[in-house]
Formats: C-alpha cells, sequence, structure tokens
C-alpha cells in the first residue's frame, strides 16, 4: 500500500542519514584533495630540483631493454618519480612486488638514503640534492674503466659454476684480457660437462685450472662454499661468479613497460662479466689492484640499476646470520651482489666456509626466483664483510649496464 510505501522510504531515509554524512563526504573529498595538491605540489618542486643538477643519469636509469629508450631526460625523471612514489605510496619497498624501482645514478641507494634520513614525503634523491650530497652509506665508492692496475702481491682465484657450458668459451675470452695471475676452480654437474670444459679451459693463459664434477645442489652456491672450499681457502683474493642465463625473465618481466626481454639473461651475464672478469677492459686485473692498494676494500661486485631489496628472504636470512656473527638487528636496505657474483677477501668467505653441510638447508630443483636460503645467502656477503670491519666497492661501466 501506499502507506507501507511510505513508511520503507522514512526507515531507508533513515538508516542513509545514519549511514552517509554529506557534510563528512564533502569535507573528506576536501582532505583528498589538498592531498593531492600537496603531492603534485611537491613532485613538482622535486622535479625542478632534480632537473636543474647532473646528478640524474637518463642512460643509467633506462634499462637497456626497453624498447621505448627514446624517453628524454625530463620525461625519464618523471617516470623516475612516478615509480618511486607509486611503491611509497602501495607501502612495497619490502616487497618481491616492488614495482621495478631503479637507481638515479650509479652508487646511490635511494632506499638507504630516505630510511635513515627519515623522508616520507619527499623524493630522496631532491632531498640529497638540495642538502649538497653528503656522504653516508648510501653512496658506494666505484671502479670504473680508467682505475689504474698495479703491481699484483695477491694470491688470486676465480670459483666459476659452468651449469650452461656453452658459455665457457666466452668466460675464458673475458678472463684472458687480463694479464694477473689467476687459478679458476670451475664446478659443473655432469662428466660430459667436466669433458667439455676440460678442452675448453686450454685456452686459458693465465693460471692453473681446476674442473670438478658436482651435484646438482644449491646452484652456484654450494660448489662454492663447499665443494671447493678447502682449495679456496689457501688464496687471499676469491672471486665467485657463473653462467647466467635467467630464463624465468622473459616471462617474469614482460610486462615491464615495453620491452624486449628475448635477451635479458645475455644482457644482465654481459654487464656482469664484462665488470667482473674482462673483455673490453681488464677488469679482472683492476679489481686485484683495488684490493692491494686499499686493505679496508673486502668486497667487489657489479653496480646494479635496480634498487636491491630483501624480498622474501629477511626471516631466512636471521637464522643463518647469527652462525655468521652478523651483529643484529640486520639493516632494512643494504646492497648486495645482485646476481651473486662477486670479488672478496679470504677472511670475508671464511665464515661461509666454516658453516657445517647441515647448517643450509637447498632448495630441491626447480628453485623459485625468490624466497630460498641461496637468495638469503647472496644478500648476506656484504654484511659479512661490514661486520669484519671492510667496505664494499662496486664496479661500473656505463656501456655494461642493464
Amino acid at each position: 500500500s501506499q502507506d507501507k510505501r511510505y513508511e520503507y522510504g522514512r526507515h531507508l531515509k533513515q538508516i542513509a542519514d545514519n549511514t552517509f554524512n554529506m557534510d563528512f563526504y564533502v569535507e573528506q573529498l576536501e582532505v583528498l584533495g589538498k592531498a593531492s595538491r600537496d603531492y603534485l605540489t611537491k613532485r613538482c618542486q622535486d622535479f625542478e630540483i632534480i632537473k636543474n643538477n647532473t646528478l640524474f643519469d637518463r642512460d643509467y636509469f633506462i634499462p637497456r631493454y626497453m624498447t621505448k629508450r627514446y624517453y628524454n631526460r625530463d620525461e625519464a625523471i618523471n617516470l623516475y618519480l612516478k615509480k618511486y612514489f607509486y611503491n611509497l605510496i602501495n607501502n612495497e619497498f619490502t616487497s618481491k612486488s616492488i614495482d621495478w624501482l631503479r637507481k638515479p645514478f650509479p652508487g646511490f641507494n635511494q632506499l638507504i638514503y630516505a630510511h635513515l634520513n627519515k623522508l616520507y614525503d619527499v623524493d630522496p634523491l631532491a632531498h640529497f640534492i638540495k642538502n649538497d650530497m653528503p656522504s653516508g652509506p648510501w653512496l658506494t665508492e666505484l671502479i670504473d674503466n680508467n682505475y689504474v692496475e698495479l703491481n699484483n702481491n695477491l694470491k688470486v682465484a676465480l670459483h666459476i659454476h659452468a651449469y650452461y657450458v656453452d658459455l665457457v668459451d666466452e668466460l675464458i675470452n673475458c678472463l684472458n684480457s687480463n694479464k694477473f695471475n689467476c687459478d679458476l676452480f670451475i664446478s659443473t654437474c655432469s662428466d660430459n660437462n667436466r669433458d667439455f670444459i676440460c678442452k675448453a679451459s686450454k685456452n686459458y693463459k693465465n693460471g692453473n685450472v681446476q674442473v670438478l664434477r658436482v651435484a646438482n645442489i644449491g646452484r652456484d652456491v654450494r660448489p662454492m662454499i663447499f665443494d671447493f672450499k678447502d682449495e679456496l681457502i689457501k688464496y687471499d683474493i676469491i672471486g665467485h661468479v657463473h653462467t647466467k642465463k635467467s630464463l624465468h625473465e622473459h616471462s617474469e618481466n614482460s610486462r615491464i613497460l615495453e620491452n624486449d626481454l628475448s635477451d635479458f639473461g645475455g644482457i644482465w651475464r654481459n654487464a656482469l662479466w664484462q665488470n667482473l672478469v674482462g673483455g673490453k677492459y681488464p677488469m679482472l686485473d683492476k679489481i686485484i689492484s683495488k684490493f692491494n692498494d686499499d686493505e679496508k676494500c673486502g668486497i667487489i661486485y657489479s653496480d646494479d640499476p635496480f634498487v636491491p631489496i630483501w624480498g622474501k628472504n629477511y626471516n631466512l636470512a636471521l637464522d643463518l646470520a647469527k652462525k655468521l656473527n652478523i651483529s643484529e638487528p640486520l639493516p632494512k636496505y643494504h646492497n648486495f651482489p645482485i646476481g651473486t657474483m662477486f670479488w672478496a677477501r679470504k677472511i670475508v668467505l671464511e665464515p661461509f666456509f666454516n658453516l657445517n653441510n647441515n647448517d643450509i638447508k637447498y632448495p630441491e630443483e626447480p628453485i623459485p626466483i625468490d624466497g630460498t636460503i641461496l637468495h638469503a645467502i647472496e644478500r648476506l656477503f656484504p654484511l659479512v664483510s661490514e661486520n669484519l670491519g671492510y667496505k664494499s666497492v662496486m664496479t661500473y661501466l656505463p656501456e655494461f649496464s642493464r
């Protein structure tokens, strides 16, 4: 009846009045509008500060595998700001789902800077520039192709894990661009691979070569810290590389902007080998010279444009950090050798060599791209170095990045 309809309408109006307050709604719209205006104002101010300084490196920031590498510098700065504030708003700086945050220039970690300076609503690069670019743990010393090689007084070894043996010839050629003596300890996972490597390594000219077949457990990490530890411990400086292909990156990262990832693994591998081994430049010689020249240098690895994060590995690292005598708490953000390739003093690797093999539960193949003990170990190498009183140094070759 009409009376019932009026009664229902009156009750619905009362419910609407009780649950929807127009004055409060308008007030919240004003709050959101002001917040948006303030955000855009700050972002414009940050843009002008970054634009008027030479630090932001457009060629470094824009990935080499992006098909849209025609971003001009202003567009690249806006993209940098957009990505930083997107992750800030979504609180994803500690998540593996971080939206591919990249560093604005080599050697600078904006998350370390933002965290230690308690920045919550301003871009760390703009703040860094505005405050006269202070020194601190957010800046890492870089070695480039101009670093002068010195005489070598150190005993040097390189561990190579060669799962993909078709890349061994390429790696040997990179090594042969150097002059310093370096013995090679190569692990692989089959007798056929071992035979192939023994033949290919005859072309190596700067030291002895030992090839060992190992179980396909623990990827490149276990052969270094377990199978070869008794040999490697005899050397002053120890390197670690592997035949990286990163086949998973084809599907995992194809969504990033407009990218050609047909050879993502090749670009990454070439960047790491050129920076840490050699090829165009004798980087092994330069790295060993740095260890000779700087007694505080504990570990050297390649600068990576992507900002390193713990991902899913923080809790996994906690227990192992205690066994490695790393002081707690672990830092919220820190640099580490993304890709697990580096050079280190023996004293930095000794805590890993001293681990009982049962201390590490290696994951079974196929291994996920994050969240295993191997990913945790990758992040702990520089923390052991720092805990022992040494510093990290990075290599950076502008033409070999990713």
